[in-house]
């Protein structure tokens, strides 16, 4: 396959199927701006209608903060 020309797998389906596998944790890691906190804001309803107990964690104070902030 030519790694030139890739599709882009949405992260949302790839933790769906991991969930459909028993997967039951998840981390989520990146540069800052690379999207992880969106990707959350995205899971959390999926999440909630699996019902699922979250928690979630930060490896900063103010990573925790903004998590908090943007996930309300």
């Amino acid at each position: 396959m030519d790694k030139s020309h890739t599709e882009a797998v949405d992260p949302v389906e790839q933790i769906k199927a991991a969930i459909e596998d028993g997967v039951r944790a998840f981390i989520i890691r990146g540069a800052a701006g690379t999207g992880k906190t969106t990707l959350v804001r995205r899971l959390l309803p999926l999440l909630d209608g699996l019902r699922f107990s979250v928690e979630l964690i930060a490896p900063t104070g103010r990573a925790a903060k903004m998590l908090q902030m943007r996930t309300e």
